[in-house]
């Protein structure tokens, strides 16, 4: 919070400097999304449950960091007519997400005509391809870099460009049931020297216990979203 005093009720300057107000910008973060009354997640939490998809948007515009969470194929409460089943939404914020290493695609091998261009990298192969897409708050497809990949059992990966705040959009999309992730940015990705990503493990932003923040936010009841949202098949695993 930042108060204006009056000069004569001001406290004394001091010898040292006083601190700065700062803005600080999360480096990564980890989502968890579980039924209320699952059993709390260790340090390596699969995101989702079940047989879910989950899609996290990085959000842009707003006076604060934000980012639109979405789970599909949520299982329903005991009781039809009371809707779905309560959940627990667990983040991990990390401003100096420690380990992830970086790989780089030049832009001229980037595929723009529908191809796919798979990279072998840390064990792992990521396919990357140009495609129409559809992003939270966008009215049509754009022209977006996506890239796909699997992961074994509690070893999910998140995709970063290097170029932090450029205010690219970014999807992280996971399908529990095929173990398979894909990060979709927006337009602006690429640059003319080529884009540059830092995978970085669940494990390196989960092992600080610390940095994660609970929230139970109420059931959502039977009906349409009130903002008309319907799912899109994207022709991705599910």
């Amino acid at each position: 919070m930042v108060e204006r005093v009056p000069p004569h009720r001001r406290q004394p300057a001091t010898a040292g400097p006083e601190p700065l107000i700062r803005h600080v910008l999360p480096d990564a973060m980890w989502w968890q999304v579980a039924p209320t009354e699952a059993d709390p997640p260790g340090n390596d939490p699969p995101v989702g449950w079940g047989e879910t998809k989950t899609v996290v948007t990085r959000l842009y515009g707003y006076p604060a960091p934000a980012w639109d969470l979405r789970v599909e194929g949520w299982p329903r409460a005991d009781r039809p007519a009371s809707g779905f089943r309560p959940a627990t939404v667990r983040v991990w914020m990390r401003t100096d997400a420690p380990g992830g290493k970086t790989f780089r695609i030049p832009k001229q091998l980037i595929p723009t005509d529908g191809g796919e261009l798979e990279h072998q990298f840390d064990g792992r192969t990521f396919r990357l391809t140009v495609e129409k897409q559809t992003l939270e708050g966008s009215p049509e497809r754009l022209d977006c870099l996506v890239v796909r990949t699997f992961y074994g059992d509690h070893e999910p990966v998140q995709l970063l460009l290097t170029r932090s705040g450029s205010g690219i959009a970014t999807e992280h999309r996971y399908f529990r049931r095929a173990n398979a992730y894909t990060a979709v940015f927006g337009p602006g990705a690429v640059p003319e020297t080529g884009v540059e990503f830092r995978v970085i493990p669940v494990t390196a932003l989960t092992s600080d216990s610390g940095s994660v923040i609970a929230v139970t936010p109420p059931g959502p009841g039977l009906g349409r979203r009130p903002d008309g949202y319907r799912p899109t098949p994207t022709g991705e695993a599910k």
